[in-house]
């Protein structure tokens, strides 16, 4: 009878992977949701909100319905990677215009490290 040897190894990437992959997920849900479902919105920078040495700018944006919200990046860095009065684009969504999404490099910047893994 011929036994076939399990390749431990193989195994345990691959559940690594599937890991990875799974947490990946996990984390863009909200953004891959709003970028889908959400209303598109031109915000301009206003501020910048800090935490200990980080960093992360607010953006004040108005909605179809002419409200105004500010939102901030949910990612924090040293530098914010735009200055007060630019322009950023961002989806909202329509329920809740708190719940927004910048459309900015450094918001993805750790998805793209960990699918690059």
């Amino acid at each position: 009878m011929n036994f076939q040897k399990i390749n431990w190894m193989g195994w345990i990437f691959s559940i690594i992977v599937l890991f990875m992959l799974y947490l990946v997920m996990t984390i863009l849900k909200n953004s891959i949701n709003l970028l889908f479902t959400g209303k598109k919105a031109t915000g301009i920078v206003v501020g910048v909100k800090n935490s200990d040495s980080l960093s992360s700018p607010i953006v004040q944006f108005t909605t179809i319905f002419g409200k105004q919200i500010k939102v901030h990046s949910r990612t924090y860095s040293k530098s914010t990677g735009v200055t007060i009065g630019e322009n950023v684009k961002l989806f909202y969504d329509l329920k809740n215009p708190n719940n927004a999404q910048l459309l900015m490099w450094r918001e993805f910047y750790i998805i793209g490290f960990l699918l690059g893994f």
